[in-house]
Order: C-alpha cells, then sequence, then structure tokens
C-alpha cells in the first residue's frame, strides 16, 4: 500500500473535523433549530462535589442551553438536584425564555449530603417528567435525561433506569473523576458508546458542551456527515484503488498515563486495532510497531514481529496500562531513536509513519523530538483528546499541519469515527493465517493442563479453569510470573476484580516509589506475621532476597535497621486496633531533625504496605490458602465444595439439611426484597441507635481468641505479640469516639490526601475499592436476576462497623435483616483475628451458595478491612499536617 494510501486513513478524522466545524458554525448562526424536546438535568450535588465545581456543571448546563431553542412550543428544560435528597430546583414549566432559564441555573446551591442517584431518577421519572410539572405527551416530543455524577450511588439504581428507560426516557450519563462506571452504564440508554461520557475532572466538563448541542441538532449532523464522507470518497478514490506492495512502517506511540483511566484505555487499543484492520499487514508490506508511555518509555513490540492482523490486534489487546506521568518529548525521542532503527526491526528505504496519541499535556519539552523525527523523514499523525493542548499536537504534526493533527473532547467520538468509516483499502487478509496465536494458545493451554495435574485441585480451582474471562487473566499471569499462585488462582473466580488487585499490588511492590523494593517485600513480612500468615511470610521472605535484600534480616527484626524497627507499634495498631492511631505515632516518626525517621512520602508507602498485607492475610484465612507446594511441600489445596466435601460425613448431607439450606436462601431473598422495597425514613437519632445496637451485638459474635504461642518463624518478626485485637468498644469500658464518614470518608478525605502524597496508589485504590462493590453477577445460589447490592452493602458496612466507622445515611437495621449469625461470626474472625478462622466456620454459613460468592464476601471483607484501616492512618497523618 502506497504511504498516500496509508494518510487517507488518517485523513478521514481530517473530514469529520470539517463536518464538524460546519455544523458548529450552523449552530452558532442559528441555523440548527433542535426539535421540540423535554431535557431534564439530573445533577449530583453530594459532599464529595466541592461548590467551585457545582459551579462549573451550572457552566456546563448553562453552555448547553445556549444551544437549544427554547420556548412553550420548542424545548423546555428543567433541573433536578440531588444528594440524601432530591430537590425540583426547574420545573419543565417554569421558564420560557433562554435569559429566564440561565438565571434560574445560576442560582441553584448544592445540597452537600449523601449520593441517591436512584432516588433522583424515580423523582424525575414520577415528577419532573409529568404533565403536572410541564412534561408533553405528544410522541413528537422527545423526554431526554442528562446525569452527572461524581460518586458510587448509594441506593438501587439498575432497576429504576430500566424502568425510567422502558418510560420512553431517553438517559445519557455523565460520570466526573472518581465515579463508578458500572453504574453510568447501568442508567444510560443504548447505544452505551453514545450515552456514556466520562470526563477526568469538572473544569473538563464544558468540553461535553458541543456534544450535547451536537445530539439535539442530530439531523442536520447527520445530513453533514454523510456529505463529508462523500466529499471525501470522491476525492481520494484513485488512492483507495491504490492497493499496491510498498512498503510502510507504523509506528504508533500511545500515552497510558494515569489520567487517561483504564476504561479510555481500552478505547485507544479499539481505535488502534480498527486502524490496523485498515492496512495491509503482511511480511512485504506494512509493518506496525507500538510503544506506549507515561512516566517513562516501553516499546510493547517492535517493527515486523507481528505479520498479520490477528496476530498484531491480540498484541494490542494485551497491552497493560501503565498508569503514570505524560513525557511525550521523551516517547518521541524513543521511537526516533530506537523503534525506527534497524536493530528493532526498521526497514531501510522504507516509508515511516509514527502516530502520537495523548491526552494531557506533556511535562517535558517535546519541540527537539518532534523536529527530529520531522527532519528524518518521518511522517507524524498527532491525536489528542480530553486535556491534550493543540499547541503541542500541531508540533508534533508533519506539514500540511491541518491535515496531521485532530482533536475531539470526547474518546468514544475518535472511535465512533473510525467505525462510521469502514473503507476496505485492500482486501482481508485469510483467517486462518495465524499459526503463531493458534501456537500460543496451545502453549497457554498446555501450561494450565500441567497445572491441573501437577496439583490435586479443588473444586474452587476447577472452576476457574472453567471460566473463560478468568483463564485469560491466569494466562497472563502465567507469562508473566511462570505460574498461576494460589492466591491468584482464588480471586480468578473473579477476573475484573483479579486485574485491578494485580495492578494495584504490581505498583506497590514493582514500580517507582520512595522505598527500595527489599524493604517493601520485609514490611510486609512483619505485617503478615502479626496475623501468623505463612503463605505471605514465605512467598516475600523469597522476594526479599532476590529484590537483594540482606539475608541477615530473616533472622528476626532486631536485624533490620532501627528505621525499619521504628514501624512496630504501627504496624501492630494497624493489625489490630487501628482506631488508636494518633497524630502522635505520626509524629515520633516523621519528627524533622530525629535520627532514622521516616519522609511522609516513605511513611504512606509503608502504611499502604502494612494494610495490604494485614488485610491478604485475612484473605488467605478466610479462603483457606495454604502455602505454594515449593514453599511447604504440600501438593495440594485443601478447600472443597460445600457439596463436594472433604469427609464421608459431610458427603452424606441428609434431605432435610438440603431442604433448610434451600429455605435459607429463599428467606434471604425475601428480606433483600423487603429492605429494597422500604420507603420508611428515620431520624437521625434512630439511625445513630440502630448503629450503636449493631456494634454492641457485634461484640456478642464471639469467637476463640486467647493467643497461642507464636511459633518462631513470625516471633522473630514481631514485637509485642501479647497486643490482639480487642473490640472498638469493649463491654464496661468508655468506648472510643465513632469515626462518621461525613466528617472523614474515604471519597472526601482519605483519596485527596493520598492522591498528594501516594498519587498513583490512590487512584488504584480507589478503583479497586469500587470494583469489588459494584461486583455483581445478579445471581445467588441457585437463583439468577437477583439484585445484590443491599447485601454487599450490608456486608461492607457491617465490616465497617466493626472498626467504629458510621455510615449516617445508612439504616444499620438492614444488616440484622440480612446478615444470619454464622456469617456474621466469620466475617468477624477474618476480619478481625483471621488466624483464627476454621473450616467449619467457612461452611456454616450460605450452605447452598457457590465457592465464587464465598469468596466475593472475602473480598468485600478485604477491601472494607484495608479502607477502615487506611481511614484511621490517613485522618491521624491529616491531623499531624494541620
Amino acid at each position: 500500500m502506497t504511504l498516500l494510501g496509508f494518510v487517507m486513513l488518517l485523513c478521514i478524522l481530517g473530514a469529520q473535523a470539517t463536518v464538524d466545524l460546519r455544523n458548529a458554525a450552523a449552530m452558532a448562526a442559528g441555523l440548527c433549530s433542535t426539535k421540540p424536546t423535554d431535557v431534564v438535568f439530573i445533577i449530583d450535588s453530594s459532599r464529595s462535589v466541592r461548590p467551585s465545581e457545582f459551579e462549573q456543571v451550572k457552566v456546563f448546563m448553562t453552555k448547553v442551553i445556549d444551544g437549544l431553542t427554547i420556548g412553550p412550543d420548542a424545548t423546555r428544560v428543567g433541573v433536578v438536584n440531588y444528594a440524601s435528597r432530591v430537590k425540583n430546583e426547574v420545573s419543565l414549566k417554569s421558564h420560557k425564555t433562554k435569559a429566564a432559564l440561565v438565571k434560574a441555573v445560576s442560582k441553584i446551591e448544592p445540597l452537600s449530603t449523601g449520593t441517591m442517584t436512584g432516588l433522583a431518577i424515580q423523582f424525575a421519572m414520577n415528577v419532573a417528567f409529568t404533565e403536572a410539572e410541564g412534561a408533553r405527551k405528544s410522541p413528537g416530543i422527545s423526554k431526554v435525561a442528562i446525569i452527572v455524577t461524581d460518586g458510587r450511588p448509594q441506593d438501587n439504581i439498575r432497576d429504576i433506569a430500566a424502568r425510567a428507560r422502558e418510560a420512553g426516557i431517553e438517559i445519557f450519563a455523565i460520570g466526573v473523576g472518581r465515579v463508578d462506571m458500572t453504574t453510568l452504564r447501568q442508567m444510560a440508554s443504548e447505544p452505551l458508546e453514545d450515552h456514556v461520557d466520562y470526563v477526568e475532572s469538572y473544569s473538563l466538563i464544558e468540553k461535553l458542551t458541543k456534544k450535547f448541542q451536537e445530539a439535539f441538532c442530530g439531523k442536520r449532523r447527520g445530513e453533514e456527515e454523510r456529505e463529508g464522507i462523500e466529499v471525501w470518497r470522491l476525492t481520494m478514490a484513485a488512492d483507495i484503488k491504490a492497493c499496491s506492495n510498498a512498503a510502510t512502517d507504523v509506528v504508533f506511540v500511545i500515552d497510558g498515563s494515569k489520567s487517561v483511566r483504564p476504561e479510555n484505555f481500552e478505547l485507544v487499543k479499539k481505535w488502534i486495532n480498527q486502524i490496523i484492520d485498515k492496512l495491509d499487514v503482511s511480511e512485504t508490506n506494512t509493518h506496525v510497531g507500538l510503544v506506549q508511555y507515561s512516566s517513562t518509555v516501553k516499546q510493547e513490540f517492535p517493527l515486523g514481529r507481528y505479520n498479520n492482523k490477528k496476530a498484531l490486534k491480540d498484541a494490542v489487546k494485551k497491552m497493560d496500562y501503565m498508569e503514570r506521568g505524560t513525557m511525550t518529548g521523551h516517547a518521541i525521542s524513543f521511537m526516533v531513536d530506537n523503534s525506527f532503527s534497524p536493530n528493532q526491526g526498521a526497514r531501510p528505504g522504507v516509508e515511516k509513519v509514527g502516530i502520537v496519541f495523548t491526552d494531557g499535556r506533556s511535562q517535558d519539552y517535546i519541540g527537539d523530538a518532534a523536529r527530529k523525527a520531522k527532519e528524518n523523514g518521518f511522517k507524524m499523525y498527532a491525536v489528542g483528546v480530553g486535556n491534550a493542548v493543540e499547541d503541542e499536537l500541531r508540533e508534533i504534526a508533519s506539514e500540511p499541519v491541518a491535515d496531521h493533527y485532530f482533536y475531539t473532547a470526547d474518546f468514544k467520538t475518535m472511535n465512533q469515527i473510525a467505525k462510521k468509516l469502514q473503507i476496505n483499502v485492500c482486501q482481508e487478509e485469510d483467517p486462518c493465517e495465524c499459526n503463531s496465536v493458534v501456537k500460543f494458545q496451545k502453549k497457554v493451554e498446555e501450561a494450565l493442563q500441567a497445572l491441573t495435574k501437577k496439583y490435586i485441585l479443588s473444586c474452587v480451582q476447577v472452576q476457574i479453569l472453567e471460566e473463560g474471562a478468568a483463564q485469560e487473566v491466569m494466562s497472563g499471569a502465567l507469562l508473566s510470573e511462570g505460574r498461576v499462585n494460589h492466591i491468584n488462582m482464588m480471586m480468578g473466580l473473579h477476573p475484573t476484580y483479579l486485574n485491578c488487585f494485580l495492578r494495584t499490588q504490581n505498583a506497590l511492590l514493582q514500580l517507582d516509589g520512595p522505598l527500595p523494593l527489599s524493604w517493601r517485600h520485609f514490611i510486609i513480612i512483619l505485617a503478615s506475621a502479626r496475623h501468623q500468615c505463612s503463605y505471605l511470610v514465605q512467598h516475600h521472605s523469597t522476594a526479599f532476597l532476590l529484590a537483594g535484600g540482606d539475608e541477615s534480616w530473616l533472622r528476626g527484626l532486631h536485624c533490620a535497621p532501627p528505621k525499619i524497627q521504628h514501624l512496630q507499634t504501627l504496624n501492630k495498631l494497624l493489625a489490630h486496633r487501628p482506631w488508636i492511631i494518633t497524630q502522635e505515632h505520626i509524629q515520633e516518626l516523621v519528627c524533622p531533625g530525629a535520627e532514622a525517621r521516616w519522609s511522609l512520602a516513605e511513611l504512606i508507602q509503608a502504611i499502604v504496605l502494612m494494610s495490604h498485607a494485614h488485610s491478604l492475610a485475612s484473605f488467605v484465612w478466610g479462603c483457606g490458602i495454604l502455602p505454594e507446594p515449593e514453599q511447604s511441600g504440600d501438593q495440594s489445596l485443601q478447600l472443597c465444595s460445600p457439596t463436594e466435601s472433604c469427609s464421608p460425613r459431610d458427603k452424606a448431607r441428609n434431605h432435610q439439611e438440603w431442604s433448610e439450606a434451600v429455605n435459607e436462601v429463599k428467606l434471604l431473598m425475601e428480606r433483600m426484597m423487603m429492605v429494597q422495597q422500604q420507603g420508611e425514613e428515620f431520624t437521625q437519632e434512630e439511625m445513630v441507635t440502630r448503629f450503636e445496637r449493631e456494634r454492641t451485638e457485634s461484640l456478642l459474635e464471639h469467637a476463640d481468641v486467647q493467643r497461642s504461642v507464636l511459633p518462631d518463624c513470625f516471633s522473630r518478626f514481631v514485637v509485642d505479640a501479647d497486643f490482639t485485637y480487642q473490640d472498638f468498644s469493649p463491654r464496661g469500658v468508655q468506648a472510643p469516639p465513632t469515626m462518621r464518614a461525613q466528617d472523614y470518608s474515604w471519597e472526601d478525605h482519605g483519596f485527596s490526601l493520598m492522591n498528594r502524597l501516594y498519587g498513583e496508589m490512590a487512584q488504584l485504590l480507589d478503583e479497586k475499592f469500587q470494583v469489588v462493590c459494584a461486583l455483581t453477577y445478579h445471581t445467588m445460589a441457585m437463583h439468577s436476576h437477583v439484585d445484590t447490592s443491599t447485601l454487599r452493602k450490608a456486608i461492607w458496612n457491617y465490616i465497617h462497623c466493626i472498626y467504629g466507622i458510621r455510615y449516617d445515611d445508612y439504616n444499620y437495621g438492614e444488616v440484622n435483616q440480612l446478615l444470619e449469625r454464622g456469617l456474621k461470626v466469620y466475617v468477624k474472625t477474618v476480619a478481625c483475628h483471621p488466624e483464627k478462622t476454621t473450616p467449619r466456620m467457612y461452611f456454616s454459613f450460605w450452605r447452598q451458595f457457590r465457592h465464587s460468592e464465598k469468596v466475593h464476601v472475602n473480598l468485600l471483607l478485604m477491601e472494607a478491612r484495608m479502607q477502615a484501616a487506611l481511614l484511621y492512618a490517613l485522618r491521624a497523618i491529616t491531623r499531624y499536617m494541620t
């Protein structure tokens, strides 16, 4: 294919840009008369939305309104404001002119409480879109709801949103910052790619204005798009036919910084593959290389490694997201000096094309690298999304610049353009010509089968190997580590979560940070020893030595540097009673001028490491995970299915026990339904009373917690072994002050501080917390199509209740309704003194539930415990800093 033929693919974007400009001009000139529509904005003004951010939302609404034709017989606009309650700020009948409407929007104030998104959608459906409030029943009048939110709803939205869509309301969902993307998809209308939008911060929300103006100017936009595409086809007809044997080397340089976010990074990978679909990829024609960059540069694969489209696209799909800074200049220099060099597969005398994709301002200088690329004769394209700086894009692009740089505010626009313009440049390659991929997949399958033979797999492992989604994650772990360890095997029942966990753990243990790698593993050893977790102690002892650690440290804590020894007080508090942590504990470690002190950056990483190890020890004990075979000589996992138990006596369960378990599931589902349908409101005093009652009752969920003598393999790493878990409010003792989420929460306070001190980790932890809370397959035991959100929330809030954390807007009576005593005993034991967990506890609750569901309980437990410990530590740091 000729270089000009390839240029055609990217210049399609230029045709779209022309269409957009023409359309924008039409709207500005009043040529685009929007069809009559009833539009209701549903705006989140919860505590997490700062006043300045709420002002930016109002600016966004004002600009969208400015592009509409407002009037009684044209478009009517309403605004619903929500937090824990809902307020109808502007009804559809209130204002008949644009000026009056804009003035009303400017006066809206935030409510600053919780996040009841489902309640807001229900209100819009039952009130805002009624004739009494100005909605029109005419079949020619569309109903559109635009939801803007930045958090995770505290109520059920899935069913309510579905009913709203069934009622004929078209829903657009806009997410900001730390929003739960699963929630957005549950709210929005189909197709999701047109109805779900995400921006990194409220400062960028204005960039979505044009999209919504165009959405209401739909007919004219569609006509102009078709005209623009047709002009392109006529102009470039000769080049479309020119599928010659001329060779081209193409290198994609892709921004993988943390501002892109995981869900958008997946869209970028799809966009790359849509361009690859149009290239003549072969041994002699087009070769493709891929570079990803953030704070560093990584060559994903060189030119010429993959010579057919399927292998090439598979390699793009497997690209892992880096999530760090934005060093665009460094990345372009790498492309010039390495990617297009002969020893990296570049062919002499072949046309060279570089495609740079970014979503933000570069943190280094790009001018020299961009100039060198063009002086070397490389054809450079620059594609920017979101917060990309257009001046930088122009500097990267080849001449004529207008034909070589492209910008859009929305990631999805990029994909939509590629999907709409399916122009066959060359004949598709035979899909059967993918022998290398077939061989690769065969090797992975053989390796997984070898694992099955090597271990006497439990039912849990067999279930994992049968799951297609999990196989992909396991294959990645196998290729990167040479094996799939027992923790990954267990978490593999939930591949979405496992992906988040592995990325977080890799960043914590392997990526750049203030602490040396060996220190990180040693800190995990110290933390794991508090819970006698031999799995983690042994695993990280090996990793400590591989990272260059001093073998003498493994003789005991006394052999480690004093600086590490000073962590022991904080370690024991985080492990057993984090609510005791005060700013004085932080001051003792970071006080300036003292010997062997910790910087705040070092300390925050150490706190995350310790909390990670403590909570992971709970997961290991809770799921009955034993050390790897090379650690213990044991070749099996001892967990087995509740319906296929280890002992003959367990296998002989009679029909009566089975019936009782089935009835337990039925009763639980009835209680969940009752909780979801409850409309009763309680006073704040009643909510506090219910919390205190639940906390007091948790004291009765007692297990044998007497401390046995620690084996030497643990005691050498433990100081004050008699210091163990003690109830937050022991009977007969004055309780410490409850931590109210309203005063200090992860969303509003902890994340912000962590983001300042350990930015990359804040994003990863936040995503992990959100994923585990939202994780659902809408199944429960033998039932399907079940909304389990109330049950998940009850488990999470019960764990936080045990740790003395109260949510003012949660009814703790739901905990007693939904969690049976056996489950409470198990949860409290695993969360507070995991080393006392027994198989009997595991099998005594939820007898007819699948293993994956019990593992999900352990994931919720692990993350809720970790977040609770982090909140107390971060609050102490906040107080130290102020």
